[in-house]
């Protein structure tokens, strides 16, 4: 496993989210959301994350689901912070395809 996705585990698995509740979209201060849409959000962090800029950003979406990246594109200076606010946008990390994701 990579230091990505340990990270991300790390975060997920952490005392900052100790219940269900602490995974809520409502958890992130108004401040903080570019938009009132949990997905909006995601999709416009997610691209700030990205290696190659926010221009590069290109999700797509099979069924149910909305593939935000792969996970090899993602930046290295993703932040512990950056994985939460992730994770409170309804953001997954999906094993198969090594990519983020969420349910749209």
């Amino acid at each position: 496993m990579t230091g990505f996705r340990k990270q991300w585990y790390a975060i997920h698995d952490s005392a900052a989210f100790n219940s269900r509740q602490d995974f809520e979209f409502a958890n992130i201060p108004e401040q903080d959301r570019p938009h009132p849409n949990a997905t909006i959000c995601a999709c416009i962090k997610t691209a700030s994350l990205l290696k190659n800029g926010p221009k590069s950003f290109d999700p797509h979406s099979e069924h149910d689901i909305l593939y935000l990246c792969p996970c090899d594109d993602l930046s290295d200076k993703v932040t512990d912070q950056d994985i939460a606010y992730l994770i409170r946008c309804g953001v997954h990390y999906d094993r198969e395809t090594d990519s983020l994701a969420m349910f749209n």
